[in-house]
């Protein structure tokens, strides 16, 4: 019998997942763990292109904790604990609007869990139970999960950012523009769509970062790239409001999105974790890449998100990491300015003094699971 700790990992948002797959396919994980992988649509896509052996949960995220879908998924946790028994859950986060695997494994979870947290003090607790401990970015994560959850955090890092010490980004830069078609010398601003289309503020933030590209008269091109959760025609509305623009566009949904971002001068998206993978770009990076930009001027999405995270004081934009857009008047200075020269190395020199190094993450990552399952073994465990 293997001495391995039986470890069940679950996933189901692509950004949880680019960190769990740098996790899973870690020396450490591999050496220290028994690892059971269950995952849904769009993270399964990921672990199949990382070759990664997984089991898919061919189940639908709910809306509801008693609709058709959300008994299924339940139902299937409990077969799976019986039939797969683990001795300790990591479970990926997902945005709290809807429940899918990793929510349904926590709240019926017998064993010790714990959430890789990928963002700011955000828990889903949608089957009505969180897990017992959050291994959280920094120390911004710690206060807000103890002030919002009463929640224990074990401060881990960044995971997914530690594969960034191998990689070359002025180069990655090059070699995507010419796959692009792109000069070195032209401008380009990425815009990152996200899965928030239910909102009309979103399709209200498009027109108006559209409308501003076009009036600041530079020879620009535009990057456009949707979320992997947005479905085809959410795409293709997308995909047609940059169509009325008065700028070139590229739309650029193939590979990864970590090869597309530093093609970018400017990295914009209402608020998400692509513009923290450019800051983390920037630190690894041997000079400038790029401006990184939050869109929180509409007011229906900036309700969306306070609700959520207080983001006026997360260390992306208090430490000028990421330049947040409060008011849509401001925009045209903001992207204007970005463009230049002397933004991107402030820019730059910010990643450098402020991020956390990543590169350790993965192992205190394993620590923190070891050192939880002992507390329920030795019996210091306190189930909150």
């Amino acid at each position: 019998m293997s001495d391995k700790i039986r470890l069940l990992v679950t996933m189901r948002d692509i950004a949880a997942a680019t960190h769990l797959v740098r996790v899973i396919k870690s020396d450490v994980f591999k050496s220290k763990f028994s690892l059971r992988v269950l995952a849904q649509r769009p993270a399964s896509d990921l672990l199949l292109l990382n070759d990664i052996k997984h089991t898919v949960v061919d189940i639908p995220p709910c809306r509801s904790a008693d609709s058709e879908d959300g008994l299924k998924l339940l139902a299937f946790v409990e077969r799976e604990f019986i039939e797969n028994p683990c001795d300790v859950i990591l479970a990926g986060l997902s945005t709290p609007f809807d429940g899918g695997i990793d929510e349904a494994v926590l709240a019926l979870a017998k064993v010790p869990t714990l959430l890789l947290q990928d963002f700011w003090g955000e828990q889903n607790r949608f089957f009505g139970k969180g897990a017992d401990v959050a291994l959280v970015l920094d120390e911004a994560a710690e206060r807000r999960n103890k002030l919002k959850f009463n929640l224990p955090s074990v401060i881990v890092g960044s995971a997914r950012h530690s594969a960034y010490q191998n990689l070359d980004f002025p180069l990655m830069r090059r070699d995507m523009r010419k796959k692009l078609q792109i000069a070195d010398d032209r401008s380009v601003i990425g815009f990152f769509g996200q899965a928030l289309n239910r909102l009309s503020g979103y399709r209200r933030t498009v027109r108006a970062f559209i409308r501003t590209v076009a009036e600041l008269n530079q020879d620009l091109i535009v990057l456009v790239r949707s979320h992997p959760r947005e479905t085809p025609d959410q795409q293709a509305e997308l995909a047609l409001l940059f169509k009325e623009a008065k700028v070139q566009t590229i739309f650029c949904n193939e590979g990864q999105v970590d090869t597309i971002l530093p093609a970018c001068d400017i990295v914009c998206s209402l608020f998400s974790n692509c513009t923290y993978d450019a800051s983390y770009q920037n630190w690894f990076s041997s000079q400038p890449l790029s401006v990184p930009v939050s869109l929180l001027f509409d007011p229906e999405i900036a309700t969306y998100y306070r609700e959520r995270v207080d983001f006026e004081d997360l260390p992306i934009h208090a430490e000028g990491l990421v330049i947040p857009v409060y008011a849509q008047k401001n925009l045209a200075t903001v992207l204007y300015d970005s463009l230049s020269i002397e933004s991107k190395k402030k820019t730059w020199e910010r990643a450098k003094k402020v991020l956390p190094d990543p590169q350790s993450s993965i192992k205190r990552i394993a620590e923190a699971i070891s050192s939880e399952l002992d507390k329920r073994t030795t019996g210091t465990f306190v189930d909150g």
